[in-house]
């Protein structure tokens, strides 16, 4: 097996196994919890904001970013990999597998080397940050990482119509929000305000809190739909498919109550695709297939075309007919005979885009020279 087919193997394993409803589940979850995490931080900030001294309330400050940050920078690429499920195989794939990666690496390569610096710098390691290079880079992609992420699943995510709903809008405004340029944009204007008369009022702190907690509560609305989004996306698609079907099944009795019971050539301009197939008749293009209608007219002026049964699967619409009329033009190239005959015919029409590109079935003309009195050939 070679290198490439190997590739292939692993990508078509790996789809199927993020396709799988537990893990679709599982990364709802996923993503509900960065939403109660991200509330419980922000919250709790707004309240040691509004209810301090904040020398006081010290730890209930910092104990919810120490304990939440953590767990949603873990939860992110799990709650991506929903993402990366939902549209593996159509666009938005490589906007969702960047967005993974960028959160795989968010999640794990910052956090292990800032913990080494800080196990050797200890309470340094922030005045390092601004001093080090490396370690400024990482504190830009902890800081950076998840945001541009998030918008990365959520611009794949709007690919993902079916299953998702109007959920698909909510990923990339939380991802907006939580980009650090808007804290400091918020702050810059905290401290402007605060300067002034009345400043640092409670409106100002609820402000400054607004971008998490709007981030928090579109994570929450993500992950529920993001729970169910598998079976969201299958009651969709059936509900298309029934539609796609009963068009057919329009389209199919008119093409037959109305071009071949009637002789109406007009309709087929809504029906037939311009390459149609005739596999009755062996012919192909639609001007052969209105010449094959006319001959049949031709052969039966008094056709009369009765429907005894159609049923629709898919793109193919099965109809059995009933013919009957009186031999007044010749069958195939026997002379005509003046008798009555009845036969049946069982189709079966091809539809792409609304369009009948092949038509295909048989006639029973066995019974049809019995009748008719021709000889069998």
């Amino acid at each position: 097996m070679s290198l490439a087919d190997r590739g292939d193997r692993i990508g078509r394993l790996a789809e199927e196994f993020l396709r799988q409803p537990p893990v679709v589940r599982v990364a709802g979850v996923a993503a509900a919890l960065i939403g109660v995490l991200g509330l419980f931080e922000s919250l709790t900030n707004l309240f040691v904001q509004l209810y301090g001294p904040y020398q006081q309330l010290y730890g209930l400050y910092d104990l919810p970013y120490f304990v939440a940050e953590p767990v949603r920078s873990f939860m992110t690429p799990l709650a991506l990999s929903g993402v990366c499920a939902l549209v593996n195989r159509g666009r938005g794939r490589v906007a969702a597998l960047s967005g993974l990666v960028l959160s795989l690496l968010t999640c794990i390569v910052p956090p292990a080397y800032i913990l080494r610096e800080w196990l050797h710098y200890r309470d340094q390691v922030l005045w390092l940050g601004l001093l080090d290079g490396r370690v400024r880079t990482m504190f830009y992609l902890w800081f950076w990482g998840p945001p541009v992420a998030a918008i990365l699943a959520g611009l794949a995510a709007l690919n993902a119509r079916r299953s998702l709903g109007p959920a698909r809008l909510v990923l990339l405004p939380a991802g907006a929000v939580s980009l650090p340029f808007v804290s400091l944009l918020l702050f810059r204007w905290y401290l402007d305000d605060s300067s002034g008369p009345g400043g640092q009022g409670p409106w100002s702190q609820v402000v400054l809190s607004s971008p998490s907690i709007l981030a928090a509560l579109c994570w929450l609305c993500f992950g529920a739909a993001l729970y169910g989004a598998l079976p969201r996306e299958r009651r969709c698609l059936q509900a298309e498919r029934r539609r796609k079907e009963e068009a057919n099944l329009r389209r199919a009795r008119q093409f037959y109550e109305r071009a071949f019971a009637l002789k109406d050539l007009s309709v087929l301009d809504d029906i037939l695709d311009p390459e149609v197939s005739d596999e009755v008749h062996r012919l192909k293009g639609r001007r052969n297939f209105e010449r094959s209608i006319l001959d049949l007219h031709a052969s039966f002026p008094d056709l009369h075309v009765s429907i005894e049964e159609q049923s629709a699967h898919d793109d193919t619409v099965d109809t059995h007919l009933l013919f009957s009329g009186t031999d007044r033009g010749g069958v195939l190239w026997y002379p005509p005979t003046g008798r009555s005959a009845s036969f049946r015919a069982s189709f079966q029409d091809h539809f792409r885009d609304g369009r009948l590109v092949r038509h295909a079935g048989w006639v029973d003309m066995q019974n049809l020279r019995h009748q008719l009195g021709l000889p069998e050939t």
